[in-house]
């Protein structure tokens, strides 16, 4: 894998990394047009680029930029790599749609209510062009109640379980393969978000996409959806594409009537102010977002500057061998929540997860029934015990050889008194 050097200089990133920042948007103005320009004169590490390109998710924006910048200073076989590519992405995005589409007249059949999301829908509202926005799965947000019946709904026709996640079920298609994620919940639980699904579809909206009206989340809870999902990848110890912050955006720079004074109004509301305040201000320091200073909380200014050179870094180098987060991952969480109870979850979670018994602490040591609450003892005994045997070195030969000369009855002493 590619390995760049965190920065050329204490104001600039790398060169190909700066350049995948401007070619990341659909629209330039003429500084940064003429920044592509002076960039494209330098000896670039091309594979380097085009693999940062396709990691952050991002090659149909770099393509579609680099057509209108100077050709003769892009390798030829860069920019023909670049439109297979390309091509092949709008391709699978065509094919995930239909694939939306047949999901969403099959729900509708059952009068299961839903949400599409994400996907093809973020790609028509944002990017204005299904080609634009790569993405490798659907996803459906259902009504809590139906949420149950919908994925047997879907497991009779084609799909079959491939995993349960808390909040989600990633669902599979045997003949096509396409993946579809059903949830219940946008967010896992881990990470505190809780819109009241009734009021999002009293707010829903005609999307039009590929020809189609998909009735789906309007430009504002979109918005707060986005910030959520960039900071759940952050906070969540995986990697996070360039794209995440490109959705943002290219969001708020085709819809330039969103009411702001919503935005406030609901991130406040769920607790996710702080969050969005930062979230803009990462899509405008990266990919110059046109997006206003906002009334909204933001981390203190030694939290800020910690959050945003962890975020810059993380993109930059995360796909490097050796590459280690500057921030764990429940320090980042912690530090862009603003209520109390949003910053601890992660905590509590790790606390009922300690608490919580199971089988295996049934079958590390068998209480009769009266006894069972005491598993919540045994728990953490067998966890810690568990860890213990884990790290704990292997035996040198000669210790095991003592060990077996006590065992045989030769020892004396204090172990002698233990057989």
């Amino acid at each position: 894998m590619q390995t760049w050097s965190t920065a050329t200089s204490a104001d600039r990133p790398p060169p190909e990394f700066e350049l995948l920042l401007l070619c990341a948007r659909t629209k330039l103005d003429q500084v940064d047009a003429t920044r592509i320009e002076k960039l494209l004169q330098q000896d670039l590490d091309w594979s380097g680029f085009v693999r940062q390109a396709i990691d952050h998710q991002v090659l149909p924006l770099v393509h579609q930029t680099l057509k209108g910048a100077t050709q003769d200073r892009i390798p030829p076989e860069v920019m023909k790599e670049l439109q297979q590519l390309s091509g092949a992405i709008l391709r699978h995005n065509l094919f995930l749609l239909t694939k939306l589409l047949q999901a969403i007249d099959l729900l509708r059949a059952h009068e299961i209510p839903m949400i599409p999301y994400k996907g093809p829908v973020v790609a028509a509202l944002a990017y204005g062009n299904i080609g634009l926005r790569q993405f490798s799965d659907i996803d459906i947000l259902v009504s809590p109640s139906r949420y149950l019946e919908a994925r047997d709904v879907l497991l009779e026709n084609g799909y079959m379980l491939g995993r349960e996640l808390g909040n989600e079920f990633a669902l599979v298609h045997e003949v096509d393969g396409a993946h579809l994620d059903l949830h219940r919940a946008i967010m896992p639980t881990r990470v505190p978000f809780d819109p009241d699904f009734e009021a999002y579809r009293q707010r829903l909206m005609p999307i039009a996409v590929a020809g189609r009206a998909i009735q789906s989340l309007g430009p504002e809870d979109t918005l707060i959806v986005l910030c959520m999902q960039m900071v759940k990848d952050a906070s969540g110890g995986r990697p996070v594409p360039l794209l995440k912050i490109c959705d943002i955006a290219e969001l708020v720079r085709v819809q330039p009537h969103l009411d702001w004074q919503f935005v406030i109004q609901e991130a406040e509301a769920l607790g996710c102010a702080q969050l969005v305040s930062f979230s803009l201000l990462m899509a405008r320091q990266l990919v110059g977002a046109p997006a206003p200073e906002l009334a909204l909380p933001k981390p203190r200014p030694p939290d800020l500057e910690i959050l945003s050179s962890y975020m810059t870094d993380k993109l930059m180098n995360q796909w490097s061998p050796g590459y280690r987060d500057r921030l764990p991952a429940r320090r980042f969480h912690f530090k862009v929540r603003e209520r109390w109870r949003d910053k601890l979850q992660p905590y509590f979670l790790d606390l009922r997860f300690v608490v919580t018994p199971n089988e295996r602490d049934e079958a590390f040591l068998r209480l009769p029934r009266p006894l069972w609450p005491l598993y919540v003892i045994v728990r953490p005994v067998r966890l810690i015990r568990e860890r213990y045997q884990r790290i704990r070195p292997p035996a040198e030969p000669e210790t095991v050889a003592a060990s077996n000369r006590r065992d045989s009855g030769t020892g004396s002493g204090p172990d002698s008194s233990k057989r």
